[in-house]
């Protein structure tokens, strides 16, 4: 299943996807300040998902976190998602995935998307401003 068919199957989830549910949930004060000025928390980041077609038809997709008022979720999500190594395994005819992570990158082929990364992926393209 690619992630337009899991977008397209899940359309009225797509809220969930992105206030994606965790074991806990971070607040932070009600002055706005950003989440990455407290000591522990990860750095704010711009998270770039690019899904290649097996015909090279792309859609890019970017989040940058550091102007949303829910970093604190996508900082859980994107810790989530990197938590557990995945292998690049792609598949003939079969979309690719590129994602760009403040200075990491990960390559995933649709067959290996799956939990915390597949969520991310999905609320990226979902919710994601075009590059």
């Amino acid at each position: 299943m690619t992630v337009a068919t899991a977008r397209a199957a899940h359309h009225e989830d797509l809220p969930r996807a992105y206030g994606i549910s965790v074991d806990h949930e971070v607040t932070w004060p009600v002055s706005g300040a950003s989440p990455a000025r407290y000591a522990g928390q990860p750095p704010l980041i711009r998270v770039e998902v690019t899904q290649v077609e097996a015909d090279g038809t792309m859609w890019r997709r970017m989040i940058d976190t550091a102007v949303h008022g829910d970093a604190g979720r996508w900082q859980q999500l994107i810790a989530r998602a990197l938590a557990v190594p995945t292998p690049y395994r792609p598949v003939p005819g079969n979309p690719i995935y590129h994602l760009r992570l403040g200075d990491r990158e990960v390559l995933i082929a649709d067959h290996d998307l799956c939990g915390p990364l597949l969520d991310l992926v999905t609320a990226v393209l979902a919710f994601g401003e075009a590059i």
